[in-house]
């Protein structure tokens, strides 16, 4: 080490009076700092390089640079206490005197760093005199050093760990191994640490070149360069350091025993097919594993771009078909093929994402199994697709084929039926309240009543297919609501019962249409008489659903069909240009003559079914159910209509019974009401009648 004597902190010692008064040779070092620099530098290192033997090399084995080189005689680990010290207000000042081991003729490259207190320390601060400097016999130059702060060592290769000063117009670096890279006059300098001078991590001594960085027993020989990269004793001898009989220079891509698999690695080994190794060094992993040779395996691997280090490649999913190289992990999905194009699980384009796509319409197709199957299923087509649509409460993803059929009022499962599964008795209506079989999948509330949640009418009994909404518009007494809607037969109707003295009467009798299966009351004769026929034909009319027709359809009397022309709906409903009524002139049932006063009876009031009916008096204006006249021959009007909701299709027929009586004269009229639909009323508009008998 150099032999150097350190002055008292701020002793007067002036250049020119060291020599003249004691003749002294010697460097007096003063190191202070900037105000940018810690106020506290707790210790300092002198750096004193003794200009070496050789420069050192630094940069890559591909891109060397030499630098002048300077060895520093001062171990790194030597340190200068400075820590009850200001540097800015007082400089810590230092005499290098020559010695047996620093000759007066040395060249000096000599620069200061400030440490702080961990371990290893790091450099807080740097300065330099920034040229090589001489001792003057007899002579005690005075030289300054201002330190400036350092940044924290950057973990570059190309700096070895060194840090940049906080002026970055300066190229200066100061490494943690001790070594020192700047520039000063004259370019750039490499102030070496001494016991490492190049500071590769290879001890001076131990490293066979230690003034090239590039060259050290932790380095990878390169090939071809004329040098001893690992120090293994032979340059370019390409060391086999796995002992697979491979080297580097042989092409031996991994030739480390740290790295796993290392000497199975190299040209010539069998490529394992799947292992993501490129075995023999070609620059491919697995290629008998990808026969389509798309790059991808069916293992799972990228055939491309091994790693550098270990020849490992990259993990994919794996190749759902290696036989077709358009069908990759890395393609992408052509909509309406059947295939799963780029190997994510799903085929073509599935919009809402519940694995079943929309294919030509009819047609579409279902994911394959599992990830790694590239043909798709053909399945009936998702008949709701679009990830946006939520209707009655069901998002699309749940509305595909196969999906359950639930209460919701739409085709789940995409068979072109709402809600079926739904509908026991297969009347075509669900309890869901919804129409079963809507013959294309638009499937359609029917009502207004009580379903929960749908607000329609429900199928009131699953059991009995001929009950349901919309069914049959006249009402039993079968202690059912033939229609599920709620209406229930008439507690009060018509009937005819012979009285007390064996008159036919017009009578009423009840209906406990609540209780299964329904029941009537005994027939209570009224006070207007009927035909002797009518009592006649009631007692085998009495359990008909229209007994009234049933009747009707029994008495020997006149007759007249009718059949209104209706437009079509829905709903239903009679024509209305013009005229709004249909008016007919009944047949004459008392003859032709005058007929004094004829009492006329609509039997079972003016609701005949869906029918409104009345007559008119030969004075006009409409007469309620009876009508006292002196005609025999008045006018019967029908208004009107009444359909089910939504009905596209004419009510049932109707029979209006019609009583005219005169004196002890008792006869009866009977007009049968119809409907033909059309989508638009038909020209000539009106009720079409005549007369079948009587």
């Amino acid at each position: 080490m150099t032999s150097f004597r350190l002055l008292v902190r701020g002793a007067a010692l002036a250049v020119i009076g060291l020599v003249g008064c004691s003749g002294e040779t010697g460097i007096l070092l003063r190191v202070s700092r900037d105000s940018a620099t810690p106020a506290v530098v707790p210790r300092l290192h002198l750096a004193l390089g003794v200009r070496a033997a050789d420069n050192v090399v630094v940069g890559t084995a591909t891109a060397p640079v030499d630098l002048p080189t300077y060895v520093d005689d001062v171990v790194a680990t030597e340190t200068i206490d400075t820590s009850g010290l200001d540097l800015a207000a007082a400089p810590y000042e230092v005499l290098l005197s020559p010695s047996a081991e620093l000759p007066i003729t040395t060249g000096l490259e000599i620069a200061a760093l400030g440490l702080d207190t961990a371990t290893p320390a790091n450099v807080i601060g740097f300065g330099a005199i920034g040229h090589e400097v001489h001792f003057v016999r007899g002579e005690v130059l005075q030289f300054d050093v201002v330190l400036a702060p350092v940044s924290e060592p950057a973990a570059d290769p190309a700096r070895r760990d060194c840090g940049t000063l906080g002026d970055g117009a300066l190229s200066i670096y100061a490494c943690r191994r001790g070594c020192i890279r700047y520039t000063g006059d004259g370019g750039e300098r490499w102030i070496g640490a001494h016991d490492d001078i190049d500071c590769d991590g290879d001890p001076h001594g131990s490293d066979c070149d230690d003034y090239d960085w590039t060259v050290n027993h932790n380095a990878t020989d390169v090939c071809n360069n004329g040098k001893n990269d690992d120090c293994a004793g032979v340059a370019d001898d390409g060391q086999d350091r796995d002992g697979d009989g491979k080297t580097p220079c042989d092409g031996d891509c991994v030739d480390n025993p740290a790295i796993p698999g290392s000497a199975q690695i190299h040209p010539g080994a069998t490529e394992v097919p799947t292992n993501g190794i490129d075995d023999d060094c070609s620059g491919q992993c697995d290629e008998p594993d990808d026969r389509d040779h798309d790059t991808y395996t069916a293992s799972g691997f990228r055939t491309t771009t091994p790693d550098a280090t270990d020849r490992s490649c990259a993990a994919e999913v794996p190749d759902c078909n290696d036989q077709v190289a358009t069908i990759n992990p890395g393609a992408s999905e052509i909509d309406r093929n059947g295939f799963d194009d780029d190997c994510d699980g799903h085929c073509d384009v599935d919009g809402d994402g519940d694995g079943y796509t929309v294919g030509d319409g009819e047609k579409g197709f279902v994911d394959p199994p599992a990830v790694g199957t590239a043909r798709c299923e053909q399945v009936p087509s998702d008949c709701n697709d679009d990830p946006t649509s939520t209707v009655n409460g069901t998002p699309a993803s749940s509305i595909h084929p196969d999906a359950p059929e639930i209460c919701d009022g739409l085709d789940d499962d995409c068979n072109g039926k709402c809600d079926d599964g739904l509908d026991a008795d297969g009347d075509g209506y669900t309890v869901c309240g919804t129409v079963a079989d809507p013959n294309g999948g638009s499937c359609t509330y029917v009502g207004t009543m009580s379903c929960p949640g749908a607000g329609a009418i429900c199928d009131c009994a699953e059991d009995n297919g001929a009950i349901h909404p919309g069914g049959p518009a006249l009402e039993r007494c079968d202690g059912l609501d033939s229609a599920c809607d709620g209406v229930r037969f008439a507690t009060s109707t018509t009937c005819f019962a012979f009285d007390a003295g064996n008159v036919c009467r017009v009578g009423a009798r009840t209906c406990d249409d609540f209780t299964p299966p329904g029941s009537f009351g005994a027939c209570i004769p009224g006070t207007i008489q009927a035909p002797d026929g009518a009592c006649n034909a009631f007692s085998s009319c009495a359990a008909d659903p229209d007994p009234l027709a049933c009747v009707a359809d029994q008495l020997n009397t006149s007759r007249l069909d009718c059949v209104a022309q209706l437009q079509g709906g829905p709903p239903v409903a009679l024509c209305a240009t013009p005229p709004t009524t249909y008016e007919v002139l009944l047949p004459p049932v008392l003859g032709t003559a005058a007929c004094g006063t004829v009492t006329w009876d609509v039997i079972g009031g003016p609701a005949v079914g869906a029918w409104s009916v009345g007559l008119v008096a030969a004075s006009g204006g409409m007469a309620p159910a009876q009508m006292v006249s002196g005609t025999c021959q008045p006018t019967l009007v029908v208004t009107g209509l009444t359909a089910p909701s939504g009905a596209t299709q004419p009510p049932p027929a109707a029979s209006v019974l019609i009583i005219a009586r005169r004196a002890l004269t008792v006869q009866a009229v009977i007009v049968t009401l119809g409907g033909h639909t059309a989508m638009t009323c038909p020209d000539g508009s009106g009720l079409l009648c005549a007369v079948a008998g009587g």
